[in-house]
């Protein structure tokens, strides 16, 4: 067993004290920066869930602007709704609309004679 003098304990709080404070200070950063970090991701989904209801909205809007019920194929429904088509190499079509919703089509291929 050691026994220290009240001069030597005195001492060593003085040594141990900043050590302890460094100790507190990086975990109380480390909790900071996970916090930041989660708050960004969550800022973010939010930036991108806002969009894709203005999205949506318009996408909406624009459904209910049409007239009737469509009983032929009309281009300029088809580009206002569409987004874009993916061609993948094994044949298969994603189309992707503007709301974000997708429709996969698996085409057939034919030999060329």
């Amino acid at each position: 067993m050691i026994i220290l003098s009240e001069k030597d304990y005195a001492a060593l709080g003085e040594l141990l004290t900043p050590l302890c404070e460094r100790i507190v200070n990086n975990r109380a950063e480390n909790r900071y920066g996970k916090a930041k970090n989660r708050l960004d991701d969550v800022e973010s989904q939010l930036v991108g869930k806002k969009s894709r209801k203005a999205m949506m909205e318009k996408f909406l809007a624009d459904l209910a602007a049409q007239d009737g019920v469509l009983t032929e194929f009309d281009e300029e429904v088809w580009t206002a709704f569409l987004d874009y088509a993916t061609v993948g190499d094994d044949g298969t079509i994603v189309f992707t609309f503007k709301n974000l919703f997708s429709i996969s089509v698996t085409t057939v291929k034919r030999k060329l004679m």
